[in-house]
């Protein structure tokens, strides 16, 4: 009888020691578990730019016609207007080299409205840097400063580009015009690496405590387009 009690007890200790080892391990699983990484966050899914808006050639009846358009969304804006001016440039460009002196006649006329004088930048940007360039680089110094802003915009976004426009955009990284400078060093980035003999300029502002914080900012941006590796290792 002693004999079984003894087997008794042996046998309820083997199984609260089995029973506490469960326990350990179970918690000890608990705890590796914890460390684990958490799951990679799925990459951002490319999202392409919408197509243009469809346009019926016969929209407008010419260059003027498509003009006053502009005139009348820009002076009555709303939720669509945007929408709107992006379906009469692309009448425009649908026209072709074939409108470019008209372009450039109403880009030059400094009489004329302002957002006319800047959808024909746009515009002109569109059909190529051989009609582009010159008008361009001519409208940079001209009057007012919203047109000079969007032809250096323009220029940093003519594609091919060349060393006559990357040498006009650097010239006017240290212009006495704020808004111009912003508009120059934002044009580099968009050129990116065929930009590449500002990058010195750019680090220059860069390190430059003094300087402006939002002109080191776009110059921090602009240098890691114009030159990835001095970007990376010189920008902080």
């Amino acid at each position: 009888m002693l004999k079984s009690s003894g087997i008794c007890v042996a046998l309820a200790a083997l199984l609260c020691f089995l029973v506490g080892c469960g326990g350990q391990a179970s918690g000890k699983a608990a705890k590796t578990s914890s460390k684990r990484a958490a799951p990679k966050k799925p990459a951002e899914t490319f999202v392409p730019p919408p197509p243009p808006p469809k346009v019926d050639q016969s929209a407008f009846a010419d260059v003027d016609d498509a003009m006053a358009r502009v005139e009348e969304l820009v002076k009555n804006q709303d939720e669509k207007t945007g929408q709107e001016l992006l379906k009469v440039e692309t009448w425009l460009q649908m026209q072709g080299d074939k409108i470019a002196p008209e372009l450039t006649a109403k880009i030059k006329d400094t009489a004329g409205p302002l957002p006319t004088r800047i959808t024909s930048c746009r515009v002109l940007m569109r059909l190529g840097p051989a009609a582009a360039t010159p008008v361009l680089m001519e409208a940079t110094m001209s009057e007012p400063l919203e047109l000079r802003v969007k032809a250096i915009e323009c220029l940093g976004r003519l594609k091919p580009t060349s060393k006559q426009i990357v040498e006009k955009v650097i010239s006017l990284i240290d212009d006495k015009d704020y808004e111009q400078r912003k508009a120059a060093i934002g044009a580099l980035a968009s050129i990116g690496k065929p930009a590449a003999a500002a990058k010195d300029r750019l680090q220059a502002i860069l390190n430059d405590t003094k300087e402006d914080e939002t002109i080191r900012g776009l110059a921090k941006k602009a240098l890691k387009e114009v030159d990835p590796r001095k970007g990376l290792m010189n920008a902080y």
